[in-house]
């Protein structure tokens, strides 16, 4: 994973390298890993589309750490806060609360 962090940096594309690791540390079930490296790719995202797709995934993240209470509660925020985006499209928003 070290030579796999290495090389997306080398390509000077630091926010597509977040995305990329924390999907893979996520696969690989490092839990807090890919909670940092999506959460360093949130901090530079500006895209609202991308940003949506970032909280989600950190929501889903935070959400495999259940075992752990403030992972929980950080995990339900960031639910919340994909519910509330206003540029989500509308029926995701109703499907969510279907779902939830």
């Amino acid at each position: 994973m070290a030579m796999a962090e290495r090389a997306l940096r080398a390509q000077g594309h630091e926010r597509e390298a977040h995305v990329v690791l924390g999907g893979m540390f996520q696969r690989t079930g490092n839990a807090q890993q890919a909670t940092r490296h999506i959460e360093q790719a949130l901090h530079l995202s500006t895209d609202p589309e991308t940003l949506v797709r970032l909280r989600v995934q950190l929501a889903l993240n935070l959400v495999q750490q259940v075992d752990d209470a403030p992972a929980l509660i950080r995990a339900e925020a960031e639910a919340s806060r994909v519910l509330t985006y206003p540029a989500l499209p509308q029926e995701l928003v109703v499907l969510s609360r279907v779902v939830l």
